[in-house]
């Protein structure tokens, strides 16, 4: 048997070894809270509220587990309120840092189900592998806003541990899926450069989904 003829074999037969596979099409708002470290800085966490949406990939390989993949498209919105001391002159800088930033994010989550008739609660768990897409900025200073760069540059690809519960509702009808994720940095979204500085993040999503 020739190559070819062995990798369409096992493509075909791939289906027969999973329970079920399903097209997730995905929107939701998600609220995340920025957290700003460095010894000269004064930190303070806002969170902003952003929608999101993408669609995924579930591939159940029984009831009960599943593995879940494909593409958000997300978007990351910040206030921190910065303030700095002049080594010169001791006095004291403050000043509200802006920064509104795209990313594409491929969640790698693991699924587990506990059945019924009529809804199908689960617990999630994994990780979301956030790619850097495009971003804006600017700096606000006595009601004043200031276009341009931060003293820094944003991370070309974040991870995030993700934990969450949710429930297939009418699973025989309307297939319908509605999730809350929790979701925490695992390192820096935004590095300040020569201030040593950094910006993680953390919040829930609430996500809804229509199952194919």
């Amino acid at each position: 048997m020739n190559k070819k003829a062995l990798f369409l074999l096992l493509f075909l037969s791939l289906p027969l070894s999973l329970s079920a596979l399903h097209l997730n099409l995905k929107v939701g708002m998600g609220g995340h809270r920025y957290s700003l470290y460095d010894v000269n800085y004064y930190k303070r966490n806002l969170t902003k509220w952003d929608p999101l949406y993408g669609a995924t990939v579930e591939l159940n390989f029984s009831r009960a587990f599943a593995l879940e993949t494909g593409a958000y498209l997300k978007k990351y919105r910040g206030d921190v309120e910065l303030r700095f001391t002049d080594s010169t002159t001791g006095y004291i800088y403050k000043y509200k840092s802006k920064f509104d930033t795209k990313y594409v994010s491929v969640p790698i989550l693991f699924k587990t189900y506990f059945l019924s008739e009529e809804i199908s609660p689960f617990l999630l768990f994994g990780v979301n592998l956030d790619f850097y897409k495009s971003h804006k900025y600017g700096e606000e200073n006595k009601n004043k806003i200031v276009i341009g760069p931060f003293d820094g540059e944003f991370k070309k690809h974040a991870t995030f541990m993700v934990i969450g519960i949710g429930s297939l509702l009418f699973p025989d009808t309307a297939n319908i899926q509605a999730e809350i994720h929790y979701t925490r940095s695992l390192n820096k979204l935004y590095e300040l450069g020569k201030n040593n500085g950094n910006i993680k993040t953390g919040g829930f999503e609430f996500i809804f989904s229509k199952r194919f």
